[in-house]
């Protein structure tokens, strides 16, 4: 048997206006035969994790997974409705903005989770000059040469309006949420490599 969640809106926005990633640009997605700028797709996922966090609390945030589809953009102030819909220990996630499927999803709360062996993995070198972004240099197994990353994790820290909705949800709480995690490394990674072409 399958149960709905109350639907999620929330006004999109574009967190990426000066990205390197120019898609994210009005004018450039334009030119490209989009509406306007893109909203970057961390926030995009952002929003979807606000419903296993509703589900699930604070265990979602420690141990739970998702995986995301996204199908369409959603645009800079408009409305992105997140649905979901529990079935079998399983939430069917989806997003939709301007009459349009956005975003599709899963998630899921596993009764234990394995960590990851960071202090396993290797750092690589830092190159001297940024390269360019490319398939052989972002390969899966291609050590990125990442300088290591430490966050405080002073309260709730939000991409757009997740971390307030979340706030709410677990006022005091010190933990980082997932769209905050993923806007990080993804500044952290085109801060050590130039955009393709």
């Amino acid at each position: 048997m399958s149960a709905a969640l109350a639907p999620y809106d929330v006004k999109a926005f574009n967190t990426a206006v000066t990205s390197e990633n120019k898609i994210h640009d009005d004018d450039v997605a334009r030119r490209f035969g989009f509406t306007g700028a893109l909203v970057p797709g961390v926030e995009v996922y952002a929003y979807m994790a606000h419903m296993p966090v509703a589900r699930w609390g604070r265990a979602w945030l420690e141990r739970g997974a998702a995986d995301c589809k996204f199908i369409k953009p959603v645009y800079d102030g408009t409305v992105a409705r997140v649905t979901a819909r529990e079935d079998k220990g399983v939430l069917d996630l989806s997003v939709e903005s301007g009459g349009a499927l956005c975003a599709t999803g899963h998630a899921v709360l596993p009764e234990a989770a394995q960590a990851p062996a960071v202090d396993s993995l290797p750092l690589g070198k830092l190159p001297s000059e940024r390269p360019k972004a490319s398939e052989s240099n972002l390969a899966p197994g291609v050590s990125l040469g990442l300088a290591r990353m430490t966050d405080d994790c002073g309260g709730f820290h939000g991409v757009g309006d997740q971390g307030a909705g979340l706030q709410a949800l677990h006022p005091g709480d010190r933990v980082q949420v997932p769209g905050a995690v993923e806007f990080q490394h993804v500044d952290h990674l085109a801060a050590h490599h130039a955009a393709g072409a």
